[in-house]
C-alpha cells in the first residue's frame, strides 16, 4: 500500500513476464509501470524479477529490485519508478537485495545480497547477508550489527531499523537503534523461523512463521497471531451437520 493507503503496487506475471504494476486500493484496472524484458523464468532459488518492495516515503514512487543489468550470479539492483509511470531510475548501490528508506528519504538500509528463496539454515558462508545504511547524498555506508550469519528483511521505522537474523539459531526479529547502535531481540522463537517480514513504516510489522501470520506492534513489542481458521461448511460449501 502507498503511504496514503490509496494505491497498491505489486509484481504481476503474464506468461513468465514479471513487471511492476499499480492499481487503486478500492479497485480498478492495474496499470503497468515497467517494460524492460525480465530475466526468467529463473530457477526457484533465484525467485522472480522486478520484485516490488516499498514506496518512497513521500508516496511518489515505488521501490523494486530488477535483474535488467544482471549477469552470471544475477546480482540485481534497486530502482524506483513513478506511480504515474516513466523511466525506472537506478539507485546508486551497484548491487542490492531488499531495502527500505529512512523516514526522511535521505538514507536507506539495504543488503547487497539477496537470498530470499534459498533454504539454507544457519549459513555462515560468503552469501550470508549483511545490512548497510547508505547515505543517498554522500554515498557513505555503515554496516548494521553484523554477525557471521544472516541479517535480512530490513525495515526502517522512526529512529530504528528492524530486521530478521538467525544469530540465535532461528530467524527472529531484532531492533537496531540508529543513534545508540543498541540491538534488542523482539521475537524469541526457537522452533519456527520468522519469514517475509514487512512493515507499514509506522509501527506495525507482519511476518509468517510456521505457516501462520503474526503481527508485532513495535511500540509495545506485543506479538499477535492472526486467526485464519476457515469455518466448517461441509463438503463443497454445503452446511455441515455441526452448523
Amino acid at each position: 500500500f502507498s503511504p496514503d493507503g490509496k494505491w497498491i503496487a505489486f509484481t504481476r506475471q503474464y506468461d513468465g513476464d514479471e513487471q511492476v504494476y499499480v492499481m487503486p486500493a478500492d479497485g480498478g484496472d492495474p496499470e503497468k509501470l515497467t517494460w524492460y524484458p525480465p530475466d526468467g523464468p529463473l530457477a526457484p532459488r533465484w525467485g522472480y524479477d522486478n520484485i516490488v518492495y516499498r514506496w518512497t516515503p513521500d508516496g511518489s514512487s515505488i521501490l523494486f529490485r530488477s535483474l535488467r543489468f544482471g549477469y552470471a550470479e544475477h546480482p540485481g539492483q534497486l530502482y524506483t519508478v513513478k506511480r504515474e509511470g516513466g523511466p525506472a531510475i537506478p539507485l546508486p548501490m551497484p548491487r542490492a537485495g531488499a531495502g527500505d528508506y529512512a523516514p526522511d528519504g535521505q538514507r536507506m538500509v539495504y543488503s547487497p545480497l539477496w537470498r530470499d528463496f534459498r533454504t539454507w539454515k544457519r549459513y555462515e558462508g560468503g552469501w550470508a547477508n549483511d545490512l548497510y545504511i547508505y547515505d543517498l547524498k554522500t554515498n557513505a555506508t555503515k554496516i548494521v550489527s553484523p554477525t557471521k550469519r544472516t541479517e535480512r528483511d530490513p525495515m526502517w521505522i522512526g529512529g530504528a531499523i528492524y530486521f530478521v537474523s538467525d544469530r540465535t539459531g532461528t530467524l527472529n526479529l531484532f531492533r537496531y537503534d540508529v543513534t545508540s547502535e543498541a540491538v534488542t531481540q523482539i521475537t524469541k522463537s526457537d522452533s519456527w523461523d520468522v519469514r517475509w517480514a514487512s512493515s507499514d513504516n509506522k509501527g506495525t510489522i507482519v511476518f509468517e512463521a510456521g505457516g501462520e501470520i503474526h503481527v508485532v506492534e513495535v511500540a509495545s513489542g506485543r506479538e499477535t497471531k492472526i486467526d485464519l481458521t476457515v469455518p466448517d461448511h461441509g463438503v463443497w460449501g454445503a452446511p455441515s451437520r455441526a452448523s
